[in-house]
């Protein structure tokens, strides 16, 4: 299966700026957020663990109910809303492979979602760098692993899919 996932620079400034704040003490994550083409998915914005409670450096579990607040609220400030597309998580060590615990999360998730994307992130502290690793996994919980595009300038993204409602830019 050859998909491709797209990253937006808000996206990705986003998650790296989170991974930094937790300072590779623990797992965060959060859901992604987006537009669907074909085997194309654009990622135009996420939400974050902003109040964890059980903070872990080996498990991260998504509190559904505050991440689902933060999505749908997000959806709303796009002129053609997108989509809950996926979730993302991070690991602290160098490990791009998901846990056992992962891969049970995920296939709930996909049956839900009828397939949905996994992206798994990691910060290297010495690089100062963030490592992504998307997947696609089926009903069946296979996992593809996706080309991933990070859009730093704009560019690969529709302008459609980025621009965002005028009574948000009213409201800030």
């Amino acid at each position: 299966m050859d998909i491709t996932v797209i990253l937006s620079k808000n996206v990705y400034y986003q998650i790296e700026k989170d991974l930094k704040n937790a300072k590779n003490d623990y797992e965060i994550g959060g859901v992604l957020i987006g537009y669907k083409e074909g085997k194309v998915y654009f990622i135009v914005g996420t939400t974050s663990s902003t109040e964890i409670t059980n903070k872990s450096k080996v498990s991260f579990v998504l509190d559904g109910n505050q991440h689902t607040k933060k999505a749908l609220k997000m959806i709303k400030q796009f002129q053609h809303n997108p989509s809950v597309l996926g979730v993302w998580h991070s690991h602290i060590c160098d490990d791009t492979r998901f846990s056992v615990q992962d891969r049970l999360s995920n296939q709930r998730l996909a049956k839900f979602f009828n397939g949905a994307l996994s992206m798994l992130v990691i910060f290297s502290t010495s690089r100062q760098e963030l490592n992504v690793n998307v997947f696609f996994i089926t009903v069946k919980g296979i996992e593809y692993h996706c080309h991933t595009i990070i859009d730093l300038y704009d560019e690969k993204i529709p302008y459609y899919y980025r621009k965002h409602c005028e009574r948000k830019f009213r409201n800030e």
